[in-house]
């Protein structure tokens, strides 16, 4: 005999209902359940989106920071944009002798 809950609980699972949906885990040749799928799409998504707002946030500091406040955030010097004025003006000393 079988209870009511069992009844339910059965006719519920994934099994009665056509079975699982999910795939393979290439790597380790496993199965994986879709449920899991999506959460790992998704955190891999959170991530990027994460890693994004971090590198503009960075680019902003770069250009607003001083060296030193620049260093304490980031452990690492701060990119500077070359100074081309020194060539620059070489060329445009030669233009001028042309």
């Amino acid at each position: 005999m079988s209870s009511p809950f069992q009844k339910m609980f059965t006719s519920k699972a994934p099994l009665k209902q056509g079975g699982y949906v999910g795939g393979g885990d290439i790597a380790g040749a496993q199965y994986v359940p879709t449920g899991q799928m999506y959460a790992d799409m998704f955190a891999k998504i959170g991530q990027a989106v994460s890693d994004i707002g971090a590198a503009k946030q960075k680019k902003k500091d770069a250009i607003s920071l001083d060296d030193i406040t620049y260093f304490e955030k980031y452990g690492e010097k701060r990119p500077t944009a070359g100074n081309y004025s020194e060539q620059f003006k070489k060329i445009g000393k030669d233009l001028e002798n042309n």
